[in-house]
């Protein structure tokens, strides 16, 4: 697979006030967020609320998603499912879409690592696409660079994404990437140190909000203009400490808030899926329109 350089949105799925997918708002936010020139799509990740949206909606959402990109960005969508069964029966029926790789999240955090191996191996043997790792502490016991230098040899497997604020785990993890397996971060906090590490794309759902300060921290840094680049990093630090959070307390996604932010523009609806809370209580709008009155010129 080619090799990806830049920024690597992660798409938000847009739903409308009965919760079913609004495909109008779908083709906006990717006009909207192509316009800061993406190197790729991650579809279907965490911060698309994969992990409630059913296998028929998946497939809905990620066909408009491959129809309305019109094979401008390559697309890595998510095959992750608690079901393997569904996992399979989604790579079979997305088989003949214009997606460039799929990637896979352990949703399930008891079963072990050599279990966790063995479905890394089925998943490549059956994708007819490359086939992404995909690590987060957040959703899944701690992975070693052991355990990843093991699956970059596996036949069909393109890539690691490796989330972590652990800088440390994330050099381990980068000095294993070569012409045929690469390494993306994902904690957009760390942009800067991941790029000093030779980490060449990112992805993140914080593109949603932060689109153009994300590319200067990437073009200042490229143009070997570090202390600009780290500067901008430190804003948008303090951008994401500073947005109110009551939602995401309970979410732990920050989804509800970014698709209120969006709203304001137009582009989709506040809504989320179930078991999250949507932006709903008057404290909590407010907030939200003064951070957005205070800081529009940052935002988007």
């Amino acid at each position: 697979m080619k090799t990806l350089t830049g920024l690597i949105p992660v798409l938000i799925t847009p739903l409308n006030k009965n919760l079913e997918l609004d495909i109008l708002s779908l083709k906006k936010i990717l006009n909207f967020i192509s316009k800061f020139n993406p190197c790729a799509f991650w579809a279907n990740g965490t911060g698309s609320e994969d992990m409630s949206l059913s296998l028929d909606n998946r497939i809905i959402l990620t066909r408009k998603i491959c129809e309305f990109n019109k094979k401008k960005k390559p697309i890595i969508s998510g095959c992750s499912f608690y079901s393997l069964e569904d996992t399979f029966e989604y790579l079979k029926k997305t088989k003949s879409f214009d997606i460039s790789g799929y990637h896979y999240l352990p949703y399930n955090q008891m079963i072990s690592l050599s279990n966790l191996e063995l479905v890394y191996r089925d998943i490549a043997r059956y994708s007819s696409k490359p086939i992404w790792l995909y690590t987060s502490a957040n959703w899944y016991k701690h992975i070693s660079p052991d355990f990843i230098d093991n699956l970059k040899r596996v036949k069909n497997i393109a890539g690691v994404k490796y989330s972590t604020s652990n800088i440390v785990d994330m050099q381990s993890v980068q000095s294993l990437a070569d012409k045929r397996f690469q390494v993306i971060s994902a904690v957009v906090k760390t942009l800067y140190s991941c790029m000093c590490l030779g980490v060449k794309a990112s992805t993140t759902v914080e593109a949603f909000t932060y689109p153009s300060l994300i590319n200067k921290i990437r073009h200042s840094f490229l143009i070997g203009d570090y202390k600009k680049s780290l500067f901008f990093q430190n804003r948008l630090n303090t951008l994401i400490k500073k947005m109110p959070n009551i939602s995401a307390k309970q979410n732990f996604l920050k989804v509800a808030e970014i698709k209120y932010l969006l709203s304001k523009k137009k582009l989709c609806k506040k809504f989320v899926t179930k078991p999250y809370k949507c932006v709903d209580t008057t404290r909590e709008k407010k907030l939200l329109d003064s951070f957005y009155n205070n800081h529009i010129n940052d935002l988007f």
